[in-house]
Order: structure tokens, then sequence, then C-alpha cells
């Protein structure tokens, strides 16, 4: 009897031994680690940088499991930009920064930095990410300008005054991310004419008849306090004015000189579009070229990491609702 159940228990154990070694055999021609479903929210914008010199562009993922491929850069061995042609360019690094969570989905923005070595304008149409295992994943990036300039150029043409730029959020649920923009210069005391600004973004214009110009230093917190008064000045921000022909002819803005070595000026700029644009559920990239005149002399403004805006997250763009859309 004793043999027996020695006899039958040997089997039992073989069974399962057999069955493990099966699995694990199995398990070792398998990929390192499961890819779960991704969609990425393509872009939208313009970026300026100098040739031979690194420039950040985020590339946003929703996510399917907050633990998943794309959760640790050393799951990825590789990313590249890519454009109609197949040329590539390689992410020299990247990082990972986790945002917005919705119903076991996650927004996650992979921050990459790149390179290019001869001037021009480019517009990548793709993102390649390669993991470790061997499998690379395709994204469509959007309509992305990447504008490389030349060190000659720059120093030749580019005043490096100061300046910031921050978006004004529509009160009303919009299609589009922003209403207007403020944007602060530093003139360092001199007498400046601006003849022209442009806001690197398709679709969209100046409302070159409304324009408030402040002498001095303000921001969001401003523009919010005179909200919450309720001051009239503000009130075409509420929603984006839309227009059949969004091509005014700006008109110059003169800022006077001072004795004080920093002059700070803010412009309350509000934005136009034409009917049926949107670019609420897309990651805005935001790079003004200022063009002014000093001394007699035509020269431009601009910065070298745009203004970025995520989707507005609401009832009409929510990151699950993006995957289904996309039939994932």
């Amino acid at each position: 009897m004793k043999k027996r159940i020695i006899l039958f228990l040997s089997i039992i154990l073989l069974i399962i031994c057999t069955g493990m070694i099966f699995l694990f055999i199995n398990k070792s021609k398998i990929s390192g680690f499961p890819h779960f479903k991704q969609a990425n929210i393509e872009c939208e914008g313009s970026i300026y940088c100098l040739e031979n010199e690194k420039f950040k562009i985020p590339i946003v993922i929703v996510d399917e499991e907050e633990l998943s491929e794309m959760a640790s850069t050393s799951n990825i061995k590789a990313i590249y930009l890519v454009d109609k042609n197949s040329e590539k360019i390689s992410a020299l690094e990247w990082q990972i920064q986790n945002g917005y969570k919705d119903k076991g989905y996650i927004m996650r923005s992979i921050d990459c930095y790149f390179i290019y070595e001869k001037s021009g304008i480019y517009n990548p149409e793709y993102v390649d990410i390669q993991f470790v295992d061997g499998k690379t994943e395709r994204f469509t990036l959007g309509k992305i300008d990447i504008l490389v300039k030349t060190k000659s150029d720059f120093q030749e043409n580019c005043i490096s005054y100061w300046f910031g730029v921050q978006l004004i959020k529509p009160l009303i649920n919009s299609k589009t991310m922003a209403s207007g923009v403020i944007l602060l210069i530093d003139t360092s005391g001199k007498e400046v004419i601006i003849e022209d600004i442009d806001l690197g973004i398709r679709n969209f214009g100046i409302d070159v008849d409304n324009i408030t110009v402040l002498d001095g230093e303000y921001d969001y917190n401003y523009f919010n306090s005179l909200r919450d008064k309720h001051d009239k000045s503000v009130k075409i921000f509420d929603s984006i004015q839309i227009r059949e022909n969004i091509e005014g002819q700006f008109k110059p803005i003169h800022i006077a000189a001072s004795d004080n070595t920093t002059k700070y000026t803010t412009l309350l700029i509000p934005l136009i579009t034409k009917e049926g644009v949107s670019n609420s559920d897309k990651v805005v990239c935001i790079n003004p070229t200022i063009k002014i005149i000093q001394d007699g002399k035509h020269k431009e403004l601009y910065e070298f990491q745009p203004t970025v805006s995520l989707p507005r997250i609401n009832k009409d763009f929510l990151p699950a609702k993006l995957l289904r859309e996309k039939g994932i």
C-alpha cells in the first residue's frame, strides 16, 4: 500500500515537473515582457533649435496599463523621428513622466531629446519606439515644424532679449486649447517697435484690433484676478474668436525706452481661428517669432523651447475614449 502511494505521488510530481519545464521552454521563446495597448496624442505647432544642439519634443502616450513596457526608460532601447522618406534621427536620451489617470488608463509624456546636424525646416511624420526585446511600435507624430537655425544666422538676426509665453484657456468649453496668449517681453530698457508676431501654429491668427499692451510684468494670476473682478477687458478671452479671415494686418506696437536696465511689457493677445478647427485633443507646441525694429534694424526674437499645452481633459476628450476611437 505504501509503495503504491509513493508511486502515485512520484507520477504526480513527474507530471508537475514536466508541465513546469514545458512552460519554461515556451516562456523562453516569448519576448522579454508582454506588450500592452497604446495610442499617442498627435502634436501640432513648431519648435526652434540650433544645428548640432539638442532640443526636446514631448511624445504623449495613452497607455492601457500603468505598469506596462512604457513604464520604465530601461525597457526602451531606442526612439526615432521618421520623415516621409523614411529617414530617421535617433533620440539621445529620454525621460518618462506619468500624468492623468482614467479608469485604468494613464497618460505618459516621453520627453525625447534629438539633434539635427543641418539647418532647415523638418517635418517628421512618425515616432518609432524600439523596445529591448526587439519589438518596434510606430506612432503618427502629427503636424510639427522643426525649424533648425545656424548659429551664425541666430547671432546675426536674433536679439537675445528674453520673453515668456503663457496660454489663456477659454472659460467656455472649446474645441481649441487656448483663446489667447500672454506675451511678456524684456526689452532691456531700449526703444523697440514690434512689427509682427508669428505664433508658430497653423490655422490660428491674432485679433490685431484687440491686443492689450500693459506696461510692466504680468502673468496668468493677474489675468485671473481680472476675470474674478468680471473686468470687461478680458471678456474677449472667454471663448476663441471664429472668423473666416484670420490674416489680419498687424499694427506695429511701440515700446518706449526707460532709464532702467530692465523694461517689461506684457501683451494680452486674443486668438482667432476658422470654423471647425479643433486642437483641444492635441499636444500643442507654440513657439512665437517676434519681429522687431531697433535702431533702424530688423531683428527677431524666438525661444528654443516651445510652450507646450496638453489636451484638455473633459467629457469630449478622455484617454479611454481616444483608445476606443483608434480601435484599441
